[in-house]
């Protein structure tokens, strides 16, 4: 073993002075210099360190001002790869660039911000002083320089507070003689006005009033100046309340008007000059927020801020609006909604039409203009969303109307039907009630829905939205409309009752009746959300859900639903309650039944009580024995003494309470029915005689007869409605036709002629979003 180390250790010595050893030119040269080299290694060390701490360096300044670093930054990019590693990760100063790029710029802005508004300081009362100076180019050359200020935001709002410069600008404005001097001031005010406290101290100016100068500058002859006047006066008049009083004071609303029309000529001169426009253009898309060339987006984007003005002077002020109507601009801005493609003009254009929309006669002109057709375009318009809305809430207030039109509605029930599956409820709201009020009394409006799947959606969003009552009523009437009186009445009853309302209505009337019978003044009042029913509801609710289940227990399968829901018991409660209520409130007020419990959202105690019996007399096709004896005797002994113990009641009472005998099927004041078919009161005997033919009451000769005649003249002279204005007509209607006569009613009478329409309410209920 020793042997054998030794000999590896003389091989390993050998080895080495070979190595070590210099051959040809390195042996002239003679020995190595070990420490030479080493000197060589570590010059080559700090070189190396030197250049990485100067691309470290040009890479922050990069960061930080890259507009120092030039061609530097380009040699040191290949250090990079010393400090990003091999998976070319970005490093901590490329992380930090951005955001300190975003400090730096901030800094810099505070800084000239600053220098700014002291320079505007300062520069105030030497500027006024000018202003006033008798020399017209010294006068224009200060307000030119004041309009180049006021474009910066410090130097604005430092001149929002001087109220020397804004008074001196008022009379330059008030007596300028040179157009640019005009220009230039009327400019420098409407940059000054674009801060609230600039359009204050513009306001409380007492040597000049801005407004009738204003107003005044709209009908110059120079565009710049009129456009700024106009953009001064819009910030004016949303800034402060007070403007619009003194504008409205000052014709304001006649001459933007005017205004209006004339931008809207020329707009339509230059762009039938360029390219004639089609007749029509397509609804907005997100894609599209804009058209035409730069001059006629101009012209657009003027109209958006004059229609923004008249909005809001039109804004809950009835003169305004009807001023509008005689200048002839709502004709202008129907055409707009049909034409334009410019989003902000759109939107301010069915702002301003849902304001006009709550005034009768601006409505009549919206809808004779093709409002609803020219509204119904922009429902899909996916760019805007504030514009959708405004259009529904603006086809919500004219919908009250616009069912008696003759022109059709399809495409608009279609995406109506539609929106009731969005998941904005602002959206669903306002689509259900402007479903609930076209299809009133309109079968070409009820046939579509109907045909279109509306019977089905409508069920699904109210049983998607029971809860929310808001929801649920203009769902409720809808569905009331639509399962009657047109061609898909029983189609939309059998879609109905597939959906399994059934249930729901039968919960419904059951709190109702609760409430009814626990309190004794009729249903609608409020009780605690946590009752193990469930919250009572209001009577415009629960009067459609009577109508609802009055028309689905026409069929025999609707009947049977509801009997399985126990709705005849319910529907007797209600009956039962209200009436006892109304005629003691009737007997010790000695007013009328309207009185009894007051008015509940619109809806009477009265108007329940017939929708409850008209529901009644529907479901007496059936026997009654659903309903509880006990329950059922106290129902019918209450109706019977008030029949019998109140001769002298009035007509209207006594029809109403003739018709409280239906629900529980007796036949004890058989006799009062009969004494009643006599009375003069045409609705009295109709009521009186529909009811003898339930109950199934053995009749001598005479009485049939006088029966006959009674139904005669009830159905073929139709009470006025100005003698029963609260009469509940659909139900009402369909109980007194007798069912020999129906051929000789004339062509035009309809069996259900006058439906429960939705009238707009105050701004406090849902069918409104602002005080109109």
């Amino acid at each position: 073993v020793y042997s054998e180390a030794v000999s590896k250790m003389s091989t390993f010595r050998s080895s080495y002075r070979e190595a070590t050893t210099p051959t040809g030119a390195s042996a002239a040269a003679g020995p190595v210099n070990f420490s030479a080299s080493l000197d060589r290694q570590s010059v080559s060390m700090d070189t190396l360190n030197r250049q990485m701490h100067r691309g470290r360096a040009v890479r922050v300044r990069q960061a930080l001002f890259p507009e120092t670093v030039g061609a530097e930054a380009e040699q040191m990019a290949g250090l990079e790869t010393l400090t990003r590693g091999r998976r070319r990760l970005p490093t901590s100063v490329q992380q930090l660039a951005e955001p300190a790029q975003i400090l730096r710029t901030a800094v810099v802005n505070l800084i000239n911000y600053q220098e700014d508004a002291d320079v505007a300081l300062h520069a105030a009362a030497e500027l006024a002083r000018l202003l006033g100076s008798s020399d017209p180019v010294t006068c224009q050359r200060a307000a030119s320089l004041t309009l180049q200020l006021s474009k910066k935001q410090a130097c604005r709002l430092a001149f929002a507070v001087q109220v020397d410069l804004i008074e001196a600008l008022l009379i330059v404005v008030q007596t300028a003689q040179s157009v640019e001097a005009l220009r230039f001031a009327v400019g420098a005010l409407c940059h000054i006005c674009q801060a609230e406290q600039g359009c204050a101290t513009v306001y409380q100016c007492g040597r000049v009033r801005a407004v009738p100068e204003l107003l005044r500058l709209l009908g110059s002859t120079d565009v710049r100046t009129r456009n700024y006047a106009l953009t001064c006066l819009h910030h004016l008049l949303v800034h402060l309340e007070e403007v619009r009083n003194e504008a409205r004071m000052a014709s304001g609303a006649q001459v933007l008007s005017e205004l209006l029309l004339s931008i809207v000529s020329t707009s339509w001169q230059q762009a039938s000059v360029s390219s004639p426009p089609p007749p029509m253009s397509p609804p907005l898309s997100a894609a599209s927020t804009g058209s035409g060339s730069e001059a006629q987006q101009q012209q657009q984007k003027l109209m958006a801020v004059c229609i923004d003005s008249l909005q809001l002077l039109a804004f809950a002020n009835q003169e305004s609006k009807l001023v509008l109507l005689s200048c002839g601009a709502v004709d202008q801005l129907v055409n707009l909604l049909l034409t334009s493609r410019y989003e902000k003009l759109l939107f301010s254009t069915s702002r301003l039409l849902k304001v006009l929309s709550v005034e009768p006669s601006c409505k009549s002109a919206i809808l004779a203009a093709g409002g609803m057709t020219a509204l119904g375009r922009h429902l899909k318009s996916t760019g805007s969303e504030r514009l959708v809305m405004n259009v529904l809430w603006t086809i919500r207030n004219l919908s009250d109307q616009a069912f008696t039109l003759n022109q059709p509605l399809d495409q608009l029930l279609v995406d109506l039907i539609g929106l009731l599956a969005s998941p904005d409820i602002d959206c669903v709201t306002c689509a259900a009630g402007i479903l609930c009020n076209l299809t009133c009394r309109n079968r070409r409006n009820k046939f579509v829905v109907t045909s279109s799947g509306g019977a089905g959606a409508l069920s699904q969003t109210l049983l998607a939205a029971q809860d929310r009552e808001e929801i649920a009523e203009p769902l409720m009437c809808a569905l009331r409309h639509i399962t009657h009186d047109h061609e898909q009445a029983c189609a939309a009853a059998d879609a109905v009752l597939s959906h399994g309302l059934a249930c729901t209505l039968g919960e419904l009337l059951h709190r109702a009746a609760v409430v009814a019978d626990a309190t004794t003044v009729g249903v609608g009042v409020s009780v605690a959300n946590d009752e193990p029913g469930g919250p009572a509801a209001s009577r415009p609710l629960v009067k459609a859900a009577l109508g609802l289940c009055r028309n689905l227990s026409l069929h025999a399968a609707g009947r049977a639903a509801l009997h399985a829901e126990s709705v005849p018991a319910a529907a007797s409660a209600i009956a039962a309650a209200t009436l006892a209520r109304g005629i003691d409130a009737l007997l010790d007020d000695a007013g009328s039944i309207a009185s009894a419990g007051g008015a509940d959202d619109g809806v009477r105690a009265e108007e329940v009580l017939e929708a409850a019996l008209a529901c009644l007399h529907s479901l007496a096709g059936e026997g009654d024995g659903e309903t509880d004896p006990i329950e059922a005797r106290r129902q019918r002994d209450a109706v019977a003494a008030a029949v019998r113990s109140r001769p002298g009641l009035p007509d209207s009472v006594a029809e109403l309470a003739a018709g409280g005998v239906v629900g529980s099927s007796c036949v004890g004041p058989a006799g009062d029915l009969l004494e009643r078919l006599a009375t003069a009161n045409a609705a009295t005997g109709s009521t009186s005689a529909t009811l003898q033919r339930r109950p199934a009451v053995e009749l001598t000769d005479e009485q049939q007869q006088q029966r006959h005649l009674s139904d005669r003249s009830s159905v073929l002279d139709v009470p006025d409605v100005s003698v029963r204005p609260y009469r509940y007509d659909p139900e009402r209607s369909g109980a007194t036709l007798p069912v020999n006569y129906a051929a000789q009613l004339p062509p035009s009478y309809h069996t259900y002629q006058q439906e429960q329409q939705l009238q707009p309410e105050p701004p406090q209920h849902w069918y409104s979003t602002a005080k109109i």
